[in-house]
């Protein structure tokens, strides 16, 4: 069965509302199931200098028996670029595509129409990119992009300011997926390896958010790029045996895709105060791998000294940790089980490690980089009202935020998280705001973190996407926050906190979204906790203040010593 639509009016190349061209198509067009297929449609900056490529990219999977046909678009760029011209030549013949007169200018814009005529029989699958065209221009201005001159255009919608064919009878335009083309910053290593030197690049400048970026072979420069600084880009490609480092203060955000072609093409280093970071916000792709390093501090005085991780690559082996012993938490039993040599680590998964005698220390990962949606449906567990304790990780090589607007997954998890704080053997908390012994919703690449099922359930979810990654690693509750009291003990050496405060929102039972419980440590030398019933709270969010309001206080001490309690924050309180 088809259905065909006479007498369709389709209105292409109107970038100036009249002023350059309005070419009216009278179709016929019948729909039958091959017409719900679509091509998709996109412009790109080539690796070979002084050209662009028209490429389209197919959704379904032609077997060669059809022809592509015709195809119309227009390309716009900046008059002050100082390129008059543009010059087709086929990547697909005879596939002729060819300029429709000069370029005409308005408005600070050069415009140029291309129409094709004839055709091929080719060949192609689903979601390949096949480059119809390249198109070349003259000279190497500062700042130049190119883009198709679309003036009422809608993101995934048929639009009239481009079209091609295939078999010169069956109109498949898709969506326009690359509508510009910015022409790339290529790495030349010429002066050092300082990404901010502009005089390392292929055209003169430092990369932005505009701009895509090419690392070649490493071969082929002088020296490889290092980024120690935040930057923006657009894109990024990796060609084989091409290396990007980020220095352990380098922060760089992929805005659209990342391509990655190289067996070391990105590494990541890592210090004792800091970790480079990396977020996409489009695809990866490529056959590359990339080295995330972890440092690993022993903590002042010696002694056992433990660290919980978590994997930023998938199916990393636990013999990167020789010498470690390793271990995962049991929810049902509240233990901690030892892994052999050969065990994987699970994505998204926590573990702790510590090495007898240890001395500061830093391990690489190696392999493809975690991206996009991470977790599934009831990872996360509750045997009983006295477990339910998770130990989960940071899988993306940048920082998390637990308080992120968009990208989490929470089913019948606390808003509470956990972390273990070495240097006094106790673990910090965050829930809803506000934190205590330095927890915060930040939580960094490869570091483990306690989650707690609600009581009453099973089980629970805890997914992740892209939109929870940041680099900023400034801590929430810092912020001004009101009705906070804080009281710390002390001795000389060690300290402990917990935090009593008022929230209407809350309840004087405890409260899974604004309570966290007090996670107690066997070798910690001070712990401050308060109650509500039955539970042991690290922080402790109330109603009201009431002149009956008695909140129940103890602290647990396990050295001998003088201590003190001080109270702080008393200022936050409005009444």
């Amino acid at each position: 069965m088809k259905e065909c639509l006479s007498n369709r009016i389709k209105i292409s190349l109107n970038p100036l509302k009249g002023f350059l061209m309005v070419i009216l198509l009278i179709t016929i067009q019948c729909n039958t199931a091959l017409s719900q297929n679509k091509v998709n449609f996109g412009l790109f900056a080539s690796s070979v200098p002084n050209k662009i490529e028209v490429v389209i990219k197919p959704t379904y999977n032609e077997s060669g028996s059809r022809y592509l046909t015709n195809m119309q678009f227009a390309v716009k760029w900046p008059v002050s670029s100082g390129i008059t011209a543009l010059v087709s030549s086929p990547s697909v013949p005879p596939f002729n595509l060819s300029a429709q007169g000069l370029p005409m200018s308005y408005n600070g814009y050069y415009y140029q129409v291309f129409t094709s005529i004839g055709g091929n029989s080719i060949s192609w699958s689903a979601n390949q990119e096949i480059v119809t065209q390249t198109l070349t221009y003259s000279g190497l201005p500062p700042f130049p992009f190119f883009e198709i001159a679309h003036d009422n255009y809608v993101k995934d919608i048929i639009n009239g300011d481009y079209y091609f064919e295939v078999n010169g009878n069956q109109t498949l335009t898709g969506i326009l997926y690359s509508d510009d083309a910015f022409l790339p910053y290529t790495w030349n290593g010429s002066q050092s390896s300082l990404w901010t030197n502009s005089a390392n690049w292929t055209p003169q400048g430092i990369p932005n958010d505009t701009s895509s970026v090419y690392i070649p072979a490493a071969t082929s420069v002088h020296n490889s790029p290092v980024l120690s600084t935040f930057t923006e880009i657009k894109n990024l490609k990796i060609y084989s045996s091409g290396r990007l480092t980020l220095a352990n203060t380098g922060k760089l955000t992929v805005r659209n895709n990342l391509e990655n072609n190289s067996d070391t093409g990105i590494i990541i280093k890592s210090t004792a105060t800091e970790t480079g970071s990396l977020i996409t916000l489009g695809t990866m792709s490529g056959n590359g791998k990339a080295k995330v390093e972890l440092s690993l501090t022993q903590a002042s005085g010696g002694g056992v000294c433990y660290h919980y991780i978590s994997s930023p690559i998938a199916n990393a082996v636990m013999n990167l940790f020789s010498g470690y012993y390793m271990y995962y938490l049991k929810e049902n039993t509240n233990s901690w089980v030892n892994m052999t040599i050969d065990s994987t680590m699970k994505l998204m998964n926590g573990y702790a490690i510590y090495k007898p005698s240890m001395v500061s220390d830093t391990r690489t990962f190696f392999g493809e980089i975690n991206n996009g949606i991470i977790g599934s449906s009831n990872n996360v567990t509750r045997a009983d009202e006295n477990h339910g304790w998770n130990l989960m990780g940071n899988p993306y090589p940048s920082p998390i935020d637990w308080d992120a607007s968009l990208g989490w997954t929470k089913t019948n998890v606390s808003e509470a998280i956990y972390f273990w704080k070495e240097v006094s053997k106790s673990y910090a908390a965050y829930v809803s705001g506000i934190g205590i012994n330095g927890g915060n919703n930040i939580i960094p690449s490869m570091q483990a973190f306690m989650v707690r099922v609600d009581e009453g359930q099973s089980f629970g979810t805890l997914q992740m996407n892209n939109s929870v990654r940041v680099h900023d690693a400034q801590p929430f509750w810092k912020k001004s926050l009101q009705n906070v009291l804080r009281l710390t003990a002390s001795n000389e050496d060690f300290s402990d906190e917990t935090i009593i405060r008022f929230n209407p929102e809350s309840s004087i039972k405890y409260d899974a979204k604004w309570d966290a419980n007090k996670l107690m440590a066997e070798d910690a030398i001070a712990q401050l906790y308060t109650s509500a019933g039955n539970e042991n709270l690290s922080i402790n969010t109330l109603p009201e203040i009431n002149n009956n309001l008695i909140v129940p206080l103890s602290v647990k001490i396990n050295k001998s010593g003088v201590y003190k309690i001080t109270a702080s924050e008393l200022g936050s309180f409005d009444v």
